[in-house]
């Protein structure tokens, strides 16, 4: 029997899952890894000292990555992980955090209320709060009179003005 489009939907959401899964579980081993064998950030002055970059570099990953699960793993205890949303929402929330865990759940608390997906939540997170087609009768008038009467309706971006942030 061949499988329709859901049916791939459906199995790619489980290794979605499972790689999310994952991403918890080599940066909560990178924690250990760096706390048992006295690993540190960035390049150290012993040049026999083991580095985070070893341990990326025998997994066969980018350091850039195992740096990215360290992270989140270090940042983020277990208790609160706990929002249905995937690795990578935690990890743009932890990036535009200021180093504040509060903020960083301020952040999924939103993403998880408005069902952002990653693209979307991306987008908020950047001042961008709404992308998309709007009717020209949902418009406020005084937008609706910009627009030739042939127009149906518009694609507009709603983001932070930058010049005002």
């Amino acid at each position: 029997m061949s499988k329709d489009f859901t049916d791939y939907v459906a199995i790619g959401r489980e290794l979605v899952q499972a790689r999310d899964t994952n991403s918890w579980a080599l940066g909560d081993l990178l924690v250990d890894a760096t706390r048992e064998l006295d690993i540190k950030p960035g390049r150290p002055t012993d040049p026999d000292a083991l580095t985070l970059g070893d341990m990326a570099r025998e997994w066969d990953v980018e350091t850039a990555r195992a740096s990215a699960w360290l992270s989140n793993a270090e940042f983020y205890p277990a208790n609160v992980r706990t929002f249905p949303l995937s690795w990578s929402h935690y990890d743009l929330a932890r990036r535009h955090a200021d180093g504040k865990l509060d903020n960083a759940l301020e952040l999924l608390d939103r993403a998880a209320a408005q069902a952002f997906g990653i693209r979307d939540f991306r987008r908020y997170v950047k001042g961008e709060y709404f992308e998309g087609p709007v009717s020209k009768e949902e418009l406020p008038a005084r937008l609706r009179a910009l627009i030739p009467a042939s127009v149906g309706s518009v694609w507009i971006v709603i983001r932070q003005d930058k010049e005002a942030a």
